[in-house]
């Protein structure tokens, strides 16, 4: 039994990455976690995102251009208050 989860269904063309989107979010520890992604890699198809992966859609289907997802890389990367409002203007440059 899974104790909670809730699911985000993020259509096209309307998402970030311009594409059908499932989010999981799901609550409790680790061994919560692993239940449902074991479940989930049973699902013909269904996998976990590559980290950039998102981002990198997103800029394919037109949603970003290469200075925003640069942005939103040094905004990840940010370890001082400085260097994660520089990577918001840069990163939110053209977001409607």
């Amino acid at each position: 039994m899974i104790p909670a989860v809730v699911a985000r269904i993020h259509t096209a063309p309307r998402s970030f990455t311009t594409e059908d989107v499932l989010e999981l979010h799901v609550h409790g520890g680790r061994a919560v976690v692993g239940a449902v992604l074991a479940a989930l890699a049973r699902v013909p198809g269904c996998r976990p995102a590559a980290a950039g992966e998102f981002t990198r859609r997103a800029y394919e289907g037109g949603r970003l251009d290469l200075t925003q997802v640069e942005g939103l890389r040094d905004l990840v990367d940010a370890d001082t208050e400085s260097q994660r409002r520089a990577a918001l203007r840069v990163a939110r440059v053209g977001w409607a």
